[in-house]
């Protein structure tokens, strides 16, 4: 059966390169923003330029997470995010592009001069584009202190957030696409988590989920999370193993906390449960 444009649109593998090529054709090529100066004798005259280029001249210099940058192109130098950069068919280097180009947008929608304005249509397809590719990829955009990050979708995560909503920060940061190889960033956030497991063992003790209890100590314990295991002085069995090995087992901890965290939420329920019989009809 011939396939129509859309489904051929819908279901192209998708080429990085290419899709961060076409952001920036708009970012950094078109000239979208109107940009209002005093012009001839003080009167006002206008110029048109580019949205990297707006922020570069205008709005960098008040960008709250601009570090030691001194302008885009600097920053893009050092991110590895220049245009010849975008050539290479990389998914991590898109990620990056991708949430550079995001904080780029809320930047120029904080900061934009009052007299100036832009071709809403222009921004509006990038971030359809983004949206569009960081869907078929499984991600998704969160934003925490006026900044945007791209986050891993993971179900249990966004469940947990929702129902303990002072974990929500934490379970979003460990999903981040850019924490992948972070052994020292995803320790801390396991050893945040702990402290709120520390807290609900007692609700898991005595039910059928105590060898989860068990589990979960056995972890938390024995991977360099709560205790020293790597070194001298151990506080608990030494273990050797290299960091992606580690990693993979601080997921592994990660997912099972999240698993205790959703058996609490449903211990909580299970007594309202328990009493659904009371509603049902007598039968004679």
């Amino acid at each position: 059966m011939r396939k129509s444009i859309i489904d051929k649109i819908n279901n192209a593998s998708i080429n990085y390169s290419d899709e961060m090529i076409r952001v920036e054709l708009i970012f950094s090529k078109a000239p979208i923003v109107e940009h209002i100066f005093a012009g001839n004798f003080g009167l006002p005259a206008a110029n048109m330029i580019t949205i990297e280029k707006y922020i570069n001249d205008f709005l960098f210099i008040k960008y709250e997470y601009a570090g030691t940058y001194i302008s885009v192109r600097d920053m893009r130098s050092s991110l590895g995010i220049t245009e010849k950069d975008l050539n290479k068919n990389n998914k991590e280097k898109l990620l990056l592009y991708y949430e550079f180009i995001l904080n780029m947008i809320s930047l120029l929608n904080r900061k934009l001069l009052p007299t100036d304005r832009y071709n809403q249509n222009s921004v509006n397809k990038i971030l359809n584009n983004i949206q569009i590719v960081l869907e078929k990829l499984n991600y998704k955009i969160a934003k925490e202190n006026n900044y945007i990050y791209i986050v891993e979708k993971d179900i249990c995560s966004s469940a947990i957030s929702e129902l303990y909503p002072e974990l929500s920060e934490t379970v979003i940061e460990y999903r981040r696409y850019d924490l992948k190889g972070n052994i020292v960033t995803k320790r801390n956030i396991l050893q945040a988590l702990s402290l709120k497991l520390e807290g609900i063992e007692s609700k898991l003790k005595g039910t059928t989920y105590n060898p989860l209890v068990k589990d979960l100590k056995n972890l938390y314990n024995n991977l360099h999370i709560r205790h020293n295991n790597f070194g001298e002085n151990p506080n608990n069995n030494i273990i050797e193993m290299d960091d992606k090995t580690l990693e993979n087992w601080y997921d592994i901890t990660y997912d099972t906390t999240l698993t205790a965290l959703m058996i609490c939420n449903y211990l909580d329920y299970r007594a309202k449960i328990d009493s659904l019989p009371n509603y049902y009809q007598n039968k004679n």
